[in-house]
């Protein structure tokens, strides 16, 4: 049963420690991506529904913290994944919506469905880390689930927060996602250097045109002289 226990967490870190990891990654990219931006001047649909996170963020938070509160007394591990998993959940189908939503803004801008991968890849980060989050429960709650009954209750309860947070999250996605004209995704690395390469190849278009005007007035000039 030690030995049991020692794994779970052994494999509980090393998940949590990959997270935590992407988790850094993925916010600095979204940092470097939102100062690029502004520097650069790129001009990104406005997400027209922006404040309404702030009704996602506490609607999570309350709810994990009942979680944690419930769940403290028979398993801290079970209160910490209880406090995350309807995040979790939310997250993923909310990051998916979203995906599907920036797709079809993008496609207006271009000219080959190449391009609309970056909307993949945008939300592939968002993905994975939650995925990370499914996994290290189920390992370490299969592992645990020998040990005592009221852990197993723990994770049935977890299970339900999670699949309660995705059903949410699909929902709120799809009420944001709702005759939005703006791109929700807007700081992921690959949809800021879609939207600059975008605006290079406008100005370039521009600046050819500007040359060729130019280059046809002195042949113009010349026509009406003769």
């Amino acid at each position: 049963m030690i030995l049991e226990k020692l794994l779970a967490a052994i494999l509980l870190t090393m998940f949590l420690g990959i997270s935590a990891a992407v988790k850094v990654m993925g916010t600095i990219m979204r940092a470097g991506s939102a100062v690029w931006r502004k520097a650069l001047r790129v001009e990104i649909p406005e997400n027209e529904k922006k404040s309404w996170e702030k009704v996602h963020t506490a609607v999570w938070l309350l709810i994990g913290i009942w979680a944690f509160w419930r769940l403290k007394s028979s398993t801290l591990l079970g209160a910490v994944f209880g406090f995350l998993s309807f995040r979790s959940g939310s997250n993923v189908s909310k990051t998916a919506v979203y995906a599907l939503h920036d797709r079809n803004i993008l496609k207006r801008y271009s000219e080959g469905d190449r391009l609309l991968s970056v909307v993949g890849i945008a939300s592939a980060f968002s993905l994975l880390m939650e995925g990370i989050f499914v996994l290290s429960f189920a390992t370490a709650y299969r592992i645990l689930s020998a040990t005592a009954g009221p852990t197993t209750t723990a994770g049935s309860f977890i299970i339900y927060l999670w699949i309660g947070g995705f059903l949410f999250g699909a929902v709120f996605a799809w009420l944001v996602s709702r005759d939005n004209e703006g791109v929700i995704l807007k700081n992921e690395a690959p949809v800021v250097l879609f939207f600059t390469t975008l605006s290079g190849k406008r100005k370039a278009e521009e600046g050819i045109k500007k040359s060729k005007k130019i280059a046809k007035k002195p042949i113009e000039h010349l026509r009406r002289k003769e």
